[in-house]
């Protein structure tokens, strides 16, 4: 056995397999990475469109990154309990972390032995969104009177730039702008995906999914515990996005009619 030795924890590995590729060519995809410090094993997953990745607390004797190619972990499946690998030898001098003869085990009754991925995984900090609150101020303007509405978190930018009301009416208006809908379009494939991962670390019994919006199109967060998490990109769609379809649903098609005792005896 080895005397490097990577413990995880096997929602972990299950969880990072079902964000990864699949015979994608960017051959560092078909695998799960596993980043480690002395006290931390860091796991993520990623196809390119939503990226797993979690920490797990624990007691490492090796530090440094590796791939395990996602056959392996299909063949060891895990799903609960503790995981170990030990590191093998490492090949070459580069920084793909490539090492040769390690081993996957449950440390039970399940070993597989594998060879790492030569290859560069993804930078994912460089995916992290970061998530900027919208805070709208209001200018009035006597002539003639019209209002310049300002997000005070993004300075210079104004929505609209500037259109004509009564002067007097500025609160209302960021508080309209503080509500305003901002939908944004998500693969409902990977938001499928994101419900397996939350069973593995939550149960079936949890309903619910902590999607944390970030605008239409930059990169939003699904929550799964403390320690982790999905980055979910939304699907580009330049069509115009409202909900101007909910107000022909404000009224009745019809006006349903009242049927007295006196209209009820003549349609018997």
């Amino acid at each position: 056995m080895s005397n490097q030795t990577v413990c995880l924890r096997g929602e972990q590995l299950a969880s990072a397999l079902l964000t990864c590729a699949k015979q994608d060519i960017r051959y560092y995809l078909n695998g799960v990475y596993v980043e480690c410090s002395p006290t931390v094993t860091r796991v993520s997953g990623t196809n390119g469109h939503i990226l797993y990745i979690e920490d797990y607390e624990t007691t490492n004797t090796f530090t440094g990154s590796f791939i395990i190619p996602r056959d392996v972990i299909e063949r060891a499946k895990p799903k609960s309990a503790f995981w170990y690998v030990d590191i093998g030898e490492r090949i070459g001098e580069t920084d793909f972390n490539h090492y040769k003869g390690c081993t996957l085990r449950d440390g039970v009754s399940i070993t597989v032995g594998f060879d790492c991925i030569a290859g560069r995984f993804p930078d994912y900090t460089r995916v992290m969104p970061h998530f900027t609150p919208r805070h709208w101020t209001a200018t009035s303007y006597s002539d003639p009177a019209t209002v310049c509405v300002q997000d005070i978190s993004n300075p210079g930018a104004t929505y609209p730039p500037k259109f004509n009301m009564e002067q007097g009416y500025e609160s209302q208006v960021v508080e309209a702008l503080n509500q305003v809908e901002r939908p944004a379009c998500f693969n409902p494939d990977y938001i499928a995906t994101a419900q397996k991962v939350n069973k593995l670390h939550n149960g079936s019994k949890v309903p619910c999914l902590n999607l944390y919006q970030n605008g239409l199109t930059a990169a939003s967060i699904i929550q799964f515990t403390d320690k982790a998490f999905m980055v979910i990109m939304p699907i580009r769609d330049n069509k115009e996005k409202s909900t101007p379809f909910i107000d022909a649903f404000r009224s009745r098609l019809t006006v349903p009619e009242i049927q007295t005792e006196e209209t009820a005896q003549t349609t018997e």
